[in-house]
């Protein structure tokens, strides 16, 4: 009995659109072969990854900073095994290479070490019952631990403490150096968390099963195959791409931009609600384009509007694992790429969505090339103040969100305030329910809230025009609401009665008032 494909009938152009359609959805598009992965021997020196090379200089040059830190807070209900959530976070810590290692600079270079499985972490327990500002005082804790500075060569890079709210009520906080984890990774470790406590409070045993490939296995594999004609591939799209970079994003500022990069940050939310988000999905399947792709889009009209310019870069993260074998593995697989994003000639909002969709999947075909090296190759103009080749990221959360379960306890993620900013701005989003929801991180050195809540209004208008008619130029889009337009309109009603008398009689008027 012969079988067939829904693919067998679709021409070349079809199938192609399919693939661009997947590339820009995140989708991995895998080899029919993949080289494999060798396991490294025991007492092999392990190198670094491109990724971490990076964020180990950064931190070198930026000392103790939390910008590299991913903190993670949840909120336990039930009679919670505290024993056995020790145990599980020990378990993990040992399961995941990634999660033990830390960064030695010695007379050989940099190189990874990794700690002993054994004695583990520490779960640092802190007790607010009868505490009446409990409430708000796990906040205060929670906001300390995660700023709280690591050791890069001592480690460990993952440290976890339990805030005990009420007999039955717990807060589990975890701090993860950026170092060893990605986004991904967090999913990852929420879910080998939850197999190991359920493990050891049934029998006591522990999962036997380890990732098929580890994090330094991985590293070294990325070294040697990011060479020779691949490198000089990814080389080439880069050095043409980002030539002749504008030096920066000029957005207006609320004081002076400070000689040295302050990464004080704070959080505004932004929500569009479930009937704006299925207008916008039907209308990105029409145009073939992703919520990502359409939102990017909108958000460069708005910067370009702000800033009057119309050449940008933004910035975007990628998972970078589009090798099969290492999605259950936790590391830095995150990799960093500089959309640039052409306004010129006053282009439609469909035509704009058009270029940005272009540019996307074309740096989607060339993501292997670290961010780092990028800015080697560019060498754009660099200065203490701000990031080099882009001041705003857009960072779009499609990773799998893992359904925490743990036996008889009610699980919900909680809020820590965003203390920290390694841009001048930074668009988060994603689906959430049947809306998108999000916000904008910021620098407080450089932007008040009121600032940047207009980018939040600004945002809403582009994309309320998008959906209305994608035919209209980016220019003539009004951005401004009602009442922002009367308060200009107010401002600029300067008209006053103008005097009849001569300026003699004006200046004896004046002696009689005084």
């Amino acid at each position: 009995m012969s079988t067939s494909s829904p693919f067998d009938n679709m021409d070349a152009a079809t199938l192609e659109r399919l693939r661009a359609l997947a590339l820009a959805r995140g989708m991995k598009t895998r080899a029919m072969t993949e080289d494999s992965i060798a396991t490294l021997a025991h007492g092999d020196r392990i190198p670094l990854s491109f990724a971490q090379q990076s964020l180990w200089l950064a931190s070198q040059r930026e000392g103790s900073s939390a910008i590299y830190h991913i903190p993670g807070a949840l909120s336990l209900k039930g009679v919670l095994d505290v024993a056995a959530l020790h145990a599980a976070l020990n378990g993990v810590f040992a399961r995941h290479d990634a999660l033990r290692s830390v960064v030695v600079h010695d007379a050989d270079g940099m190189h990874v070490r990794l700690l002993a499985p054994l004695p583990g972490i520490a779960l640092d327990e802190v007790d607010m019952r009868g505490r009446d500002d409990r409430a708000t005082a796990w906040q205060e804790f929670a906001d300390e631990e995660t700023q709280r500075p690591f050791d890069l060569e001592r480690g460990p890079l993952l440290r976890a403490a339990l805030v005990r709210i009420e007999d039955d009520e717990h807060i589990l906080i975890l701090t993860l150096h950026h170092l060893i984890a990605d986004g991904w990774s967090l999913a990852l470790l929420a879910d080998d968390i939850a197999a190991h406590y359920r493990a050891f409070v049934s029998d006591g045993s522990i999962p036997a099963t380890l990732p098929s490939v580890q994090y330094p296995a991985f590293a070294a594999w990325q070294r040697q195959r990011l060479s020779g004609a691949r490198m000089d591939v990814q080389t080439a799209y880069w050095r043409d791409r980002l030539a002749d970079l504008p030096a920066s994003l000029n957005l207006p500022i609320d004081r002076p931009r400070p000689p040295h990069q302050d990464h004080s940050g704070a959080f505004l939310p932004i929500a569009f609600d479930a009937a704006t988000t299925k207008a916008l999905k039907q209308w990105c399947g029409r145009q073939d384009v992703t919520l990502f792709t359409a939102i990017m889009a909108a958000w460069a009209v708005v910067l370009a509007r702000l800033s009057h310019e119309t050449d940008l870069v933004i910035g975007t993260p990628v998972a970078n694992r589009r090798r099969s074998d290492v999605e259950q593995t936790i590391g830095c697989f995150v990799n960093t790429l500089a959309l640039r994003v052409e306004l010129g000639g006053n282009p439609s909002l469909a035509e704009l969505v058009g270029r940005v969709r272009r540019d996307v999947l074309a740096a989607q075909d060339h993501q292997d090339l670290p961010f780092e090296q990028v800015v080697e190759i560019v060498n754009p103009v660099r200065s203490s103040d701000r990031t080099a080749i882009f001041q705003a990221m857009f960072t779009w959360q499609n990773t799998a969100r893992s359904a925490l379960s743990l036996p008889g306890i009610d699980i919900r993620p909680l809020h820590l305030s965003q203390a920290s900013s390694r841009y001048d701005i930074k668009l988060d989003l994603g689906e959430e329910g049947d809306g998108i929801v999000g916000g904008f991180i910021y620098a407080t050195a450089l932007f008040d809230a009121d600032s940047v809540s207009r980018h939040i209004r600004y945002l809403q208008a582009v994309v309320a025009q998008m959906l209305a008619d994608d035919t209209q130029r980016i220019l003539e889009i009004a951005l401004a609401d009602h009442a922002e337009r009367a308060l200009i309109a107010a401002w600029n009603t300067t008209a006053r009665a103008f005097p009849t008398a001569c300026l003699g009689e004006l200046f004896e008027q004046q002696v009689r008032r005084t």
